[in-house]
């Protein structure tokens, strides 16, 4: 077998072994790649949620934006390209449920996971979330793990080869509201 090049990382240098670790993938460009860190847009109006999940995040590996409004939310998702999108329903400027209708109208983000990380656990709000473009809904609070596991599922590196869509039912909550 001939000797391949190594594959390259974002300050020069290779990277070590031959495939990196979760949450990085490679696009190879003929003997080379180029590491694409999982970008991940998180969107809530609570700061100190903001804070934990996105250092919590950062600490996994994860390249993190994030916005305090809908409207920000939307103009980040469209100027960011966002890998996946984590989403609280209720929202100053505009909610959750129409950010989310305006990103599966627009074609840059119309296949853009879109997770929705909310406090609601009746099933009309979920209903509603699913209706407005949500793929996956995760009802906090939760366990960091499960929120997760869900972009792990979501994120374009999935080691199924591609993105899987719609889930079955919120991620996380209570049984009597199933």
């Amino acid at each position: 077998m001939k000797d391949q090049e190594p594959i390259i990382g974002l300050h020069g240098t290779p990277l070590e072994g031959s495939q990196p670790r979760s949450p990085y993938f490679t696009v190879v460009l003929g003997n080379r790649g180029v590491v694409h860190r999982t970008r991940i847009l998180l969107v809530d109006d609570y700061p100190d949620a903001l804070e934990m999940w996105g250092l919590y995040l950062r600490s996994q590996g994860y390249d993190v934006v994030t916005a305090d409004d809908g409207l920000l939310a939307v103009e980040m998702a469209l100027a960011t390209h966002a890998d996946v999108i984590v989403m609280d329903l209720e929202l100053p400027g505009i909610t959750g449920f129409e950010a989310a209708r305006r990103l599966r109208q627009d074609p840059r983000t119309r296949d853009t996971p879109l997770i929705a990380a909310t406090g609601y656990s009746h099933t009309k709000q979920l209903d509603q979330a699913r209706q407005a473009g949500f793929d996956s809904i995760i009802v906090k609070p939760c366990d960091p793990g499960v929120l997760l596991a869900e972009i792990e599922r979501f994120r374009p590196s999935h080691p199924s080869g591609s993105v899987v869509r719609e889930s079955e039912g919120p991620v996380n909550a209570p049984t009597q509201n199933r």
